[in-house]
């Protein structure tokens, strides 16, 4: 089921009982769930018939004795459970992991909870852990309890939280909720005007309580997009909408500004760009000098600059601004992501220029603009096939892309990217398995790549 025949249910008179909205991309989720509110409950209603509770506070019992509870007022009664932990498991510990660092820096109780509640069903106590005992349990069965990539950099965070776990009151988890009586609550059927909306970043759906939600109410899906092209057309979609909304037009260069500082991430990008409407005031285009007087330097910024100093070959700003990524809390499996993809975007355009004469037809000096009409159409039409395009390759990129790899890959052999490759995957495979140092094996590779 889509959002939009959701949605369509709902102008036509028909709400289900239950609706569970999942996944990574949090800017479309809260949106959903506002449309969905919208139409739930007319706004003048909310203070009164909507009731919203955190996953952190969530308690079975009390959600089914408001469920089953009447509304005081005549109209709908809608429950609204934010982050629900009623649908975690195993197979969703890595998402959990990745959740409790970001809160590690932001809210140390929160993520302390967060954390003694995931490590529960393992059978471990705070006291298992604490005094370096973390330390003493196979590196086997912590891949099992938190996923591979948790597991394999544990000394990045974990002390932390074991820290903030010990100053926790009373250092306990959270009780484990059974779910039993909410999933028969549902299948039962709820009374005809209490409906119930969950939210959640992941959700193991082999669980009952999804299946039970999938049967008498709607699941929808939010994933975050893994393509770069599909996840810049829906954050276009989403500004041309709000751009539209506010009589502005964001200029090109002012986009791709955006685009180095937020990643392309929907929430982040949209947030600015609410931020710069504000701050252009009177003035219909948003322009590159507004983006770079009001979005301060960002993690994603970083990252764009060392891949940039890597391709290169800038060892000293290399290593800098891998230092300065560290610091910012960038995790070291991400700068390897994109330290692989920046070399095998280089790997690529080395094998393009060495192909059918295609050598002879790019210059390392030419212009963008006729880059775009003489070189592009031929790597397009070589590399861009349903075959070769793929999620990640140089073939799915922006046509800037192309042009940047395409003049710096001049500086690398083939057989060295080729070789780079290969020790990134090395690298990949050490920090997962071994308590191999992040930040001294990446300087490392950073020197051989920039000698």
């Amino acid at each position: 089921m889509s959002l939009e025949q959701v949605l369509d249910d709902l102008r036509e008179g028909t709400a289900r009982p239950c609706y569970l909205l999942y996944g990574e991309e949090e800017y479309r989720l809260k949106s959903a769930v506002d449309r969905i509110l919208d139409g739930l409950l007319p706004s003048p209603e909310r203070d009164l018939q909507l009731f919203v509770t955190e996953g952190e506070d969530e308690d079975i019992d009390r959600i089914c004795e408001s469920l089953l509870t009447p509304s005081l007022f005549p109209g709908r009664k809608v429950l609204l459970v934010r982050e629900t932990r009623l649908l975690s498991s195993a197979d969703t510990s890595s998402d959990r992991v990745r959740k409790i660092r970001d809160l590690a820096d932001q809210d140390s109780s929160r993520a302390a909870r967060e954390f003694l509640r995931l490590i529960r069903p393992a059978g471990w106590s705070l006291e298992d852990l604490t005094g370096g005992g973390w330390q003493r349990i196979p590196e086997a069965r912590w891949r099992e309890v938190l996923g591979e990539e948790a597991a394999g950099a544990l000394r990045t965070w974990l002390p932390k939280v074991l820290a903030a776990c010990e100053e926790l009151p009373g250092k306990s988890a959270p009780p484990a909720e059974n779910d039993e009586r909410l999933v028969q609550l549902l299948l039962g059927g709820l009374p005809e005007q209490n409906h119930l909306i969950l939210t959640a970043s992941s959700a193991d759906r082999r669980k009952r309580l999804f299946k039970a939600i999938a049967q008498c109410g709607a699941v929808l899906h939010f994933p975050r997009e893994k393509k770069e092209s599909v996840q810049k057309g829906q954050l276009r979609e989403e500004a041309r909408q709000l751009l539209q909304t506010a009589g502005k037009e964001l200029s090109p260069p002012a986009w791709e500004s955006l685009g180095r500082k937020t990643g392309f991430d929907l929430r982040t990008s949209i947030n600015a760009l609410r931020q710069l409407i504000v701050y252009a005031g009177d003035r219909p285009v948003i322009e590159p000098a507004d983006v770079e007087a009001l979005i301060g330097k960002t993690r994603e910024e970083s990252v764009f600059d060392l891949t940039d100093a890597l391709s290169k070959k800038d060892a000293v700003r290399s290593l800098s601004l891998l230092g300065e990524l560290l610091r910012q809390g960038v995790h070291h499996l991400m700068i390897l992501s994109l330290m692989t993809r920046e070399i095998r975007h280089l790997f690529q355009a080395r094998i393009f220029l060495g192909e059918g004469g295609f050598a002879s037809a790019f210059d390392a000096g030419m212009e963008y603009p006729a880059f775009v009409r003489k070189v592009y159409p031929l790597f397009r039409d070589r590399f861009s096939s349903p075959a070769a395009k793929k999620s990640g390759s140089l073939a799915d990129s922006h046509p800037f892309v192309v042009f940047q790899a395409l003049k710096r890959c001049r500086s690398f052999s083939s057989d060295d990217l080729a070789g780079f490759l290969e020790e990134l995957l090395r690298l990949d495979v050490a920090f997962k398995s071994t308590a191999a140092d992040p930040q001294l094996s990446l300087e490392r590779f950073l020197l051989r790549v920039c000698r």
